[in-house]
């Protein structure tokens, strides 16, 4: 025997409308929750992003640092090595200058180059326009007119150091 239930259309109305009521009084009293749980989510997550530029910027600004200690290192080992470096010239001096009075040789004073130089060089910076073109074109520097002086100067001096001018 089976057990039949029969329902009229009134009886499923009526189940589907407590059923549609018990529906919206739920999500009537869980929407609250519901915006609740989805802000404080929203929030979780601006955070975390929030979190990631901070140590985004930390990691640049410690990157930045340990290069700044790399180059003071680096300047310090270069001050040690220089004075190294000078107190072993200072030696070789001492050992030149001991050598020569035991030859009893007179020791020559030493020129530096660029006081050799200085009376065969030409002072360009007083010489005018006029006079600085003069020299280019006799010196064959391409363009030469249309530099104005300061360039003319840059570009004399380029030859004078190459050792081309008179």
């Amino acid at each position: 025997m089976l057990l039949e239930i029969q329902l009229d259309t009134t009886g499923i109305a009526a189940v589907l409308n407590v059923l549609i009521k018990v529906l919206l009084w739920s999500i009537t009293i869980a929407a609250p929750f519901i915006i609740a749980i989805l802000v404080l989510y929203g929030y979780g997550k601006y955070k975390k992003w929030n979190k990631k530029e901070e140590q985004e910027t930390e990691r640049i600004i410690l990157g930045r640092a340990k290069k700044i200690t790399q180059y003071d290192e680096e300047l310090s080992r270069q001050a040690d090595e220089r004075k190294k470096l000078e107190f072993d010239l200072e030696l070789l001096r001492n050992q030149k200058k001991r050598l020569h009075e035991e030859l009893g040789e007179s020791e020559e004073p030493e020129v530096p180059e660029a006081e050799e130089n200085t009376s065969d060089e030409i002072d360009l910076t007083k010489m005018n326009i006029k006079q600085l073109k003069t020299l280019a074109k006799d010196r064959k520097i391409p363009m030469f007119s249309k530099l104005n002086k300061q360039q003319l100067l840059n570009k004399l001096q380029e030859v004078v150091v190459s050792g081309k001018l008179e």
